[in-house]
């Protein structure tokens, strides 16, 4: 699923790859809990300000949820494969991403809502490091409907209540072997 590249604002897209994520049949659905932020450019903001990577970026994969996609710092890294899957898990057909920006994730030409606008490939290692969010090729249509990367806050995962009874019985057995040694 896409959407056109008009609003100037960063506001609408961090409003839609919200929506996007906690739709129904979303991978990554919390409800709100888990604020995500669409990794593009505007005029007055840049992407890397927008979706800072502050903790190592993993991908919605649903063959293997925990792959880790890149550490470091995402604007500048590698990608091991392509970038396309969608937040339903399904794999996007079309190549292109709006981005608004350059390799490092700063504003180029005049940033989302500015014709021509700056696109992405989400085809990544056969294109070079950052053509996942610079392909150095350029759209003057607006309203064709590319989807867009967004990146969630950093989370922290915790174990199910199963697993904690389990540690938690794992540790008294620790303690009680000590009393009797």
């Amino acid at each position: 699923m896409g959407r056109d590249a008009i609003p100037t604002t960063i506001g609408p897209y961090n409003t839609w790859v919200q929506a996007q994520a906690d739709a129904a049949g979303s991978l990554v659905k919390t409800a709100g809990v888990v604020t995500w932020k669409a990794i593009c450019s505007t005029a007055s903001t840049n992407a890397n300000a927008n979706a800072v990577d502050t903790a190592p970026v993993y991908l919605v994969d649903p063959t293997d949820p925990i792959f880790m996609c890149l550490g470091g710092n995402m604007y500048t890294a590698q990608f091991p494969h392509d970038v396309n899957q969608t937040e339903t898990g399904t794999t996007y057909g079309k190549k292109y991403v709006w981005t608004g920006s350059d390799g490092t994730g700063n504003v180029t030409g005049g940033g989302m809502g500015v014709s021509p606008l700056m696109f992405g490939d989400v085809r990544g290692p056969q294109w070079g490091s950052t053509h996942w969010l610079y392909k150095g090729e350029w759209q003057a249509d607006l309203s064709t409907e590319y989807p867009l990367y967004a990146l969630s806050e950093e989370l922290t995962v915790i174990p199910e209540p199963g697993t904690l009874a389990l540690l938690g019985l794992g540790g008294l057995g620790i303690l009680i072997r000590r009393r009797r040694g």
